[in-house]
This record gives structure tokens, C-alpha cells and sequence, in this order.
């Protein structure tokens, strides 16, 4: 079996729970731990939040992404993720760099979103996410004000410095009820670092949490040995 891939470090909680899950998952299907190959992306942490929160600078990005897509080609990946909903605003230019498969977060939730019949999503996501459309593309989306996005993306640059307050998930909390509350039938958590504020069991609708679609697809793809 090839190894697979992950362009890993965005954040770094993120891509542990990624690992550990699929480990996890993997280990107790096959008997064998899984090889698995992780490029940590080492870059400006400033940048990180002038995309975030100012949906600037993005394209400074691309670099440090092209050169671990390289990294995990040569290093013998059989196919690639990257847990990370925002920077699949340049999936067309990753896919273009990669000489193997690299599977996308947002294609893989909007299968798990039609297969189930949810017709208005409400999506909790970064800014920049939010701007580029990667899932309003697809499905009829319910989309918090401007302040309140606001917030949203400094709420998930906090999840990201580890400075998470009860207020910022209670906030998180509130605003996935009015989602719900303005006919959302399924709540999507468009960035993989909301998992970590938000209990599914809170809320009466459905919450898809874009980083368990991720875990769960690549799980299937590793036992089929799509590698």
C-alpha cells in the first residue's frame, strides 16, 4: 500500500485529530497501523490571519502549498488531503502541481449533503470560505450577517492560538440557532477548527462537521486500497 498524504498544519489540532481518527479508525478495520505521510506547511503565522480575518494576502499561500503537494509526490503519497476548508480555494492550482489524487473537503461534504437531501445549509465557515463561494456553489446556503462573520473568523483564529473563552461557544452556539431558526434543515461546520467548539448533541438539526466527511472518506478510500 502507498503511503498517503496530508498537508498537515492547518492548524495543528486539526490535522492531530485528523491523524489520530484515521489511525484509530484504520488500525481497528485492518490490524495494521496505516502509513501515512505528513507535511507540516511552516509559514508566516501572521498570514494565517490576515486570510482568516482580512481575506487578504491568500495568493502569499499558494507557495508554501505547492511545495508540500511536491514534497508528499516525491515522498511516495498515494493520494493527498488537506483538512483545511479555506485554502481549497486554490484546489484547482494543487490538483494541477500533484501527479496523484488529491481529495477535496468541500466535494466530499456536498456528496454527504445531496445523498442526504438537505436542500438549505446553513455554513458556518471563515470569511474567505465564505467570499469564494466554495460551498454556496453548490447548495442553497444560510449565511450569518457581516458582524457576526466577523466574529466567526476571529473566533476560529482564537481556536487556532488555543484562546477559546466560553463566550466565543456560546456565541458559536447562538448562532447556529438562528441558522436553524431561519430554515436551515442541516448546519454544515465549513471550517475543520469549529469542531472543537461545537457539540452536535446541543442542537436539533443535523451539524456536519467537515472534518469527520474528511476522515470518514479517506478511511473508505484507504480500506479500498484507492491508494
Amino acid at each position: 500500500m502507498n503511503a498517503f498524504g496530508v498537508i498537515g498544519g492547518l492548524g495543528p489540532e486539526t490535522t492531530s485529530k485528523f491523524y489520530l481518527e484515521l489511525t484509530r479508525r484504520f488500525t481497528g478495520k485492518s490490524g495494521y497501523y496505516p502509513q501515512i505521510l505528513i507535511d507540516n506547511v511552516s509559514f508566516p503565522k501572521r498570514l494565517e490571519e490576515e486570510i482568516i480575518q482580512k481575506c487578504r494576502n491568500e495568493q502569499k499561500m499558494l507557495p508554501f502549498l505547492l511545495r508540500s503537494v511536491r514534497n508528499l509526490n516525491d515522498g511516495g503519497a498515494g493520494f493527498i488531503v488537506m483538512p483545511c476548508n479555506t485554502l481549497h480555494i486554490f484546489i484547482d492550482k494543487i490538483r494541477q502541481e500533484s501527479k496523484i489524487p488529491v481529495l477535496s473537503v468541500i466535494e466530499e461534504t456536498v456528496k454527504v449533503v445531496e445523498n442526504k437531501g438537505y436542500k438549505k445549509i446553513g455554513l458556518l465557515a471563515t470569511s474567505e470560505t465564505i467570499n469564494s463561494e466554495l460551498f454556496s456553489n453548490y447548495f442553497q446556503t444560510v449565511l450569518p450577517d457581516k458582524i457576526e462573520q466577523n466574529r466567526i473568523s476571529e473566533t476560529v483564529v482564537k481556536i487556532l492560538r488555543n484562546q477559546v473563552i466560553e463566550a466565543d461557544k456560546r456565541f458559536i452556539r447562538e448562532i447556529i440557532e438562528k441558522l436553524i431558526r431561519r430554515g436551515a434543515d442541516a448546519i454544515v461546520l465549513g471550517c475543520t477548527d469549529l469542531q472543537f467548539v461545537v457539540n452536535p448533541r446541543d442542537f436539533d438539526v443535523e451539524i456536519i462537521d467537515t472534518l469527520e466527511v474528511l476522515i470518514d472518506s479517506s478511511f473508505k478510500r484507504m480500506i479500498r486500497g484507492d491508494l
